[in-house]
């Protein structure tokens, strides 16, 4: 009988676990602001496609506490670039996948977003977001030239995420999401 009563109470803990575990969403517990894109401009030059992509923080501040308190965010950018086709699939032109880390540096009160051996100082988050792909646009090697008279898709996703845990993060880490602030995804259309 005790043998019994210990495998259901150790039953009813498991579903417990599980319900909590599957019932919460990871982005219920993501902080509610967002990314939102501030300009899109194309510079094609050959197979080249320059694409800048300025962004901006919705909320900054909840970001900006997470920075302070030490973390280290990346903030992955993917973009497609496909041509229209009327009997067939779409046909992908070009694809790339970059990656910039941001962090805060307490002793020059500065952030820094760092994408390869590239590293950037601003004095505000707002600045970087909107500032580093001015200055630095997505480049994308295509397969072919774009051609007169084609219609284009250019898909942009971007996605801010922790690179580590947190040490603030450390003890609620199953309640809550990798992700900062919800991915960002963008299609537009454009014909030459």
């Amino acid at each position: 009988m005790a043998g019994s009563a210990a495998a259901g109470f150790a039953a009813f803990v498991c579903c417990i676990v599980l319900a909590l575990i599957l019932g919460l969403s990871p982005h219920a517990y993501a902080d509610e602001g967002s990314l939102e894109l501030a300009g899109f401009s194309l510079e094609a030059h050959g197979k080249r496609l320059l694409i800048h992509a300025p962004l901006r923080l919705d909320k900054p501040a909840e970001v900006i506490e997470k920075l302070r308190e030490g973390a280290e965010l990346r903030l992955s950018t993917s973009v497609e670039v496909t041509r229209h086709r009327s009997w067939m699939f779409n046909a992908t032109l070009g694809e790339k996948e970059d990656a910039f880390l941001i962090r805060y540096d307490p002793l020059i009160r500065e952030y820094i977003l760092t994408r390869g051996e590239d590293r950037r100082q601003f004095k505000s988050l707002e600045k970087l977001f909107l500032a580093a792909w001015d200055a630095t646009p997505l480049e994308v090697l295509m397969d072919e030239e774009l051609a007169g008279k084609t219609t284009y898709d250019i898909i942009l996703t971007f996605n801010l995420r922790h690179t580590a845990i947190p040490p603030w993060l450390k003890r609620i880490l199953f309640l809550t999401s990798w992700e900062v602030v919800p991915p960002l995804s963008f299609t537009q259309t454009v014909s030459f």
